[in-house]
C-alpha cells in the first residue's frame, strides 16, 4: 500500500471516530454536533471535528502526497497547495467555533486561550498561515529571485516537519482536555447533600451512568483510542518526512521520483 494511501486511511479513520465521539456526546449528553436545540456546547463540538479534519487528515495527506504520489511534479504541487488551502479554511472555522462557544456560554462567558492546548494550537495555526502565504507567494506566484526562492525552500521543509509535531501536541492535549471536561475517566460524583450541580457534573453523571465511581466509560476509551491513533499516524508521517529514501523506494517504478522532482524544480527556477 502506498504511504499516501495509508495516511489517507488513517486520517479519515480519525475524522470518522471524532465525529462518532461527538455523536456519542449528542446521544447521551444532548449537545453533539448534530443537535438542533442550540447551545454553546453544540457549537464547541464542531471545534474538534473541524480541527482534526484540517490538521490530521488534510494536512498530513498534503504533506505526504507531495512526496509519494506518482504524478508529475506540477500536479503534485497543485494538489499540495489545494489541500493546504482547504485545511487552513477549516481550521479558521474550527477556531471560530471554540471562541463562539466560550463567548456564548451561560450564565457567564468562559475564558479564551486559558490552556496549554489553546496556546500550542494557536501557535500552530499562526505558523501554518505564514507557511502557506510565504509558499504561495514564492513557489506558486514565483516572486523573488531564484536564490531567494531556494533559500525559502530550504526553510519550508523543516518548518513543515515542525508543524506536524505541533499538530500532534495540540491534538493530543486537546483530547486530554476534552476528556477532563467530560469527566468520564476519573469521575467522582458529588455528595447527595450538595445542592450545587453544575453543567459539567450533570454531563459527567449522564455519561457515567451504569458505571461505578472511578471507572472509565466508553467515552473515555474512545477518546484515548483516537489519541493513540493520532499519535502513531503523526509518527508515521514524521518517519516519511525524515526518511526520503523510503519514499524513493516506493517510487522506483515511477519515472517521477524525488530526484526528478527536484530536478524539475531547479530547471523551472533557471527558466524563470
Amino acid at each position: 500500500m502506498n504511504s499516501c494511501l495509508r495516511v489517507c486511511v488513517g486520517g479519515f479513520s480519525v475524522v470518522v471516530l471524532v465525529f462518532l465521539w461527538m455523536g456519542f456526546w449528542l446521544q447521551y449528553a444532548h449537545d453533539g454536533v448534530l443537535n438542533d436545540k442550540g447551545g454553546f456546547s453544540i457549537v464547541f463540538n464542531w471545534h474538534p471535528f473541524l480541527m482534526v479534519t484540517s490538521f490530521v487528515f488534510l494536512n498530513f495527506v498534503a504533506v505526504v502526497s507531495f512526496r509519494t504520489l506518482p504524478f508529475s511534479h506540477a500536479c503534485k504541487k497543485q494538489l499540495h497547495l489545494f489541500l493546504h488551502a482547504i485545511a487552513l479554511v477549516l481550521a479558521y472555522f474550527g477556531i471560530y467555533a471554540v471562541f463562539k462557544s466560550h463567548n456564548d456560554a451561560k450564565p457567564v462567558p468562559l475564558q479564551n486561550l486559558y490552556s496549554m492546548h489553546s496556546w500550542i494550537g494557536m501557535t500552530a495555526v499562526v505558523i501554518y498561515t505564514l507557511q502557506y502565504v510565504i509558499a504561495f507567494v514564492y513557489f506558486y506566484l514565483r516572486a523573488g529571485s531564484n536564490d531567494f526562492r531556494g533559500a525559502v525552500k530550504r526553510k519550508h521543509m523543516p518548518t513543515g516537519k515542525l508543524l506536524v509535531a505541533a499538530v500532534l501536541a495540540a491534538v493530543l492535549s486537546g483530547i486530554q482536555e476534552k476528556l477532563t471536561f467530560n469527566g468520564t475517566c476519573t469521575f467522582v460524583p458529588k455528595d447527595d447533600d450538595d445542592d450545587h450541580d453544575d453543567d459539567m457534573d450533570q454531563h459527567s453523571r449522564i455519561l457515567h451512568e451504569g458505571h461505578e465511581s472511578g471507572e472509565m466509560t466508553f467515552d473515555c476509551y474512545l477518546g484515548n483510542v483516537i489519541g493513540i491513533l493520532v499519535f502513531f499516524l503523526g509518527c508515521y508521517v514524521l518517519y516519511l518526512l525524515f526518511n526520503p529514501k523510503q519514499v524513493e523506494t516506493e517510487n522506483t517504478s515511477s519515472k517521477d521520483n524525488l530526484e526528478l522532482a527536484e530536478l524539475e524544480e531547479l530547471t523551472a527556477m533557471d527558466i524563470s
